[in-house]
């Protein structure tokens, strides 16, 4: 009986270990693995020794940290998962090797191939002839197809985005916010030789650009503070976001209605956005127009902006629609 409770409390532990392991973002030494558990280290190095024998976690030679290498399941894999899936669409597909991808997510090499052998397995990923790159599956569409052909939002937005494209014959393009990022949903590229056009799925951070800031202007107080307070300020041009400074463009847009930007996702761009509300006044998404800035002087992105208002204030969107 005690022999046996003794099994039972290894195994316990040892799970902690590749517990531990399996959540952490990066590979772990045996030295932090015994502290985090409040282990003994001789204990926790036995567990990691038969793990690692029985081939479901890898010590580094260079360093002596460990990682996973078993077929992982759980957040840690999806996350990671996701995060190969992001590096690969980043180059426009062309395809990636694995030691380019370990380098991009900050995985290893080892698990970066078990991470692309389960999503070739789903059809997400497709090696190439070579066989040593890798890039997108068409599969991917089949996802992405109800929320191309199924978006009722974008056919409630559509005669006004129609309106302002014949209007003024700049790009309009509509955003929805997927987490922390704006991400491009629907788009009436200008007729002009010299225009600012986004691909749909285009996707940036909400500091930066007009649809962005549009998108900001319309949360709570805490909720843009935390978000704030929680993500890098990264940068896409020569403009450099300041916190406080993105504080007062928040209060100007919401004061009018609209945002500005120039130059902050695209060079030489200026855009203009307004946040498109349902009837409780719930945001369901933003409207934006983008031109090349020689085109739009402050005056002229002023009364775009105005004229944007008067567009989204006359779309009419039940409560709780498409939810």
């Amino acid at each position: 009986m005690k022999a046996e409770k003794n099994r039972l409390q290894s195994l316990s532990r040892a799970l902690d270990v590749l517990e531990l392991v399996e959540s952490a973002d990066q590979p772990v030494s045996l030295t932090d693995i015994a502290k985090a558990l409040d282990e003994a280290t001789p204990i926790v190095f036995r567990a990691l020794e038969t793990l690692e024998a029985r081939g479901y976690v890898h010590r580094r030679p260079n360093d002596k940290r460990y990682l996973r290498l078993a077929p992982s399941s759980g957040h840690s894999a999806i996350r990671r998962s996701i995060a190969l899936m992001r590096a690969l669409a980043s180059t426009d597909n062309r395809g990636s090797g694995t030691p380019w991808l370990a380098t991009q997510t900050g995985l290893e090499p080892q698990l970066v191939d078990e991470l692309l052998a389960t999503l070739v397995e789903e059809n997400m990923v497709e090696a190439l002839p070579n066989g040593t790159e890798w890039r997108l599956a068409y599969s991917l569409l089949e996802l992405s197809r109800p929320l191309l052909n199924g978006n009722e939002l974008a056919r409630i937005v559509g005669p006004a985005m129609q309106r302002l494209h014949a209007d003024t014959s700049e790009t309009v393009s509509l955003f929805n916010l997927a987490g922390h990022h704006q991400v491009l949903s629907a788009v009436l590229p200008s007729p002009h030789p010299l225009r600012y056009v986004l691909d749909i799925g285009s996707s940036f951070p909400l500091h930066l650009g007009a649809a962005g800031k549009a998108a900001l202007a319309g949360m709570e107080s805490p909720e843009v503070e935390a978000l704030l307070a929680r993500d890098d300020l990264v940068r896409l041009t020569d403009y450099v976001p300041d916190r406080d400074r993105l504080r007062d463009e928040l209060a100007a847009t919401r004061q009018r209605g609209y945002a500005l930007s120039f130059g902050e996702r695209v060079e030489g761009a200026t855009a203009v956005a307004a946040g498109v509300r349902d009837a409780s006044g719930r945001m369901r998404a933003v409207l934006s127009l983008m031109m090349p800035s020689s085109r739009a002087p402050a005056d002229k992105a002023h009364a775009l902006g105005e004229r944007l208002v008067r567009e989204v204030d006359a779309i009419y969107i039940p409560p709780l629609a498409f939810e």
